[in-house]
């Protein structure tokens, strides 16, 4: 009833433009998976960075936080799953 919450932390946030989180309800390793934005937010020097996920659906959802270099390519991170029972 709460959502999700993503957290998430830098080394060095050298080069990076803005972070994205994504999610997906189909399986994260099938390269034709399709991934939705959950939130965006620009690099600003931070160290730790947070994103709450309200409409999330019962069942296995995955995120991902995605690294947009100033230069235009992109860093993602290891892939994260939760188990959603109802809402």
């Amino acid at each position: 009833g709460k959502g999700v919450a993503a957290t998430w932390g830098v080394t060095s946030d050298q080069g990076v433009a803005r972070f994205a989180v994504k999610k997906t309800y189909e399986d994260p390793s099938d390269p034709y998976a399709y991934w939705e934005e959950v939130s965006s937010t620009a690099c600003n020097g931070s160290r730790s960075y947070k994103c709450h996920d309200q409409n999330v659906y019962p069942g296995f959802v995955s995120y991902q936080v995605e690294a947009e270099m100033a230069d235009g390519t992109t860093v993602k991170s290891g892939v994260r799953t939760v188990h959603i029972v109802s809402h």
